[in-house]
């Protein structure tokens, strides 16, 4: 099931086996825990889960950039949990972002074929150099 997350499903992240995570961040998983905790309530957050049997299996987290900035969804981080769920998770995420009136949904991705079946389309490569 795809459902908003709130603190309870946050902290489930803890548990998740997520070998990708520390290549993204240089923040621990519990750093990643408490940033999302700290912003749980906030309406330019975007989170949400798939749950099973109250497990934790995948998550998406957005961020809202409002004008002067922007006006668009930034995708901070996904834990993808298979193809259907990804779909659902997507549809909610388009919804949300509908309603703060956005104009595109960006996210940086190591697997941009991947999200292509998302309608997602490559505009741009981010690349990083590690110190």
């Amino acid at each position: 099931m795809i459902r908003i997350m709130e603190v309870e499903d946050i902290v489930k992240i803890l548990k998740l086996n997520d070998p990708n995570f520390s290549t993204l961040f240089s923040c621990s998983v519990g750093e990643w825990v408490q940033f999302l905790i700290q912003h749980a309530e906030d309406d330019n957050f975007f989170m949400v889960g798939t749950v099973k049997d109250e497990i934790l299996e995948g998550y998406l987290i957005a961020y809202f950039v409002e004008l002067p900035i922007s006006k668009g969804v930034s995708v901070l981080y996904s834990k993808t949990a298979g193809k259907e769920n990804n779909t659902k998770a997507l549809l909610k995420l388009k919804e949300w972002a509908n309603e703060r009136k956005a104009k595109s949904i960006d996210i940086v991705t190591n697997n941009p074929i991947g999200h292509t079946v998302y309608g997602f389309k490559k505009s741009a490569t981010v690349m990083t150099i590690k110190l």
